[in-house]
């Protein structure tokens, strides 16, 4: 028999009764066949227990999303590819999340966003056009906007007062 208890192997189960079945002619094979149907049938089941029974908890690989959020900051946030990867839905991620952080996942990544802007800002002369596509914004009047609404100030603002 083969274990399924993860869903790219519990995919891989799937992929693997499909083959059998096309080979599968004697009452034999497919009796077996039919056992395997039901082994996996079995683990899938188990598998959406375990999914759902853990689904309150994802605090574990949260911190692996904070990880990445804090390295990939320039990317956009694909809330629904890290929902599917925690396994929980919208809501309990923004819960976790916010019990966790103090913030929405927006809220966080623009934080991690400003906070490096800042540094951009302090440290190098780069335009404020450029910094704006460093720290992952595109539109560069939509990075200004943003910025003064959380760092109180524009980003020319910002560097004239670090530059003194």
């Amino acid at each position: 028999m083969f274990k399924c208890a993860q869903p790219l192997q519990l995919q891989a189960c799937f992929e693997k009764l499909i083959h059998a079945a096309q080979d599968a002619h004697t009452s034999d094979q497919l009796l077996r066949l039919s056992q395997l149907c039901q082994y996996t049938l079995f683990e899938a089941h188990h598998l959406k227990l375990h999914q759902v029974h853990h689904r309150s908890a994802p605090n574990k690989d949260l911190g692996e999303v904070l990880q990445h959020i804090k390295t990939e900051f320039q990317e956009p946030l694909d809330l629904r590819a890290i929902c599917s990867m925690l396994g929980v839905s919208q809501p309990t991620l923004f819960r976790h999340f916010k019990k966790k952080t103090g913030k929405t996942p927006i809220q966080y990544l623009t934080q991690v966003r400003m906070q490096k802007a800042c540094e951009l800002l302090d440290l190098t002369h780069d335009s404020i056009i450029d910094i704006a596509g460093q720290v992952g914004y595109g539109d560069p009047h939509y990075f200004s906007r943003v910025f003064a609404q959380t760092m109180g100030e524009s980003p020319k603002a910002y560097r004239h007062r670090i530059d003194g």
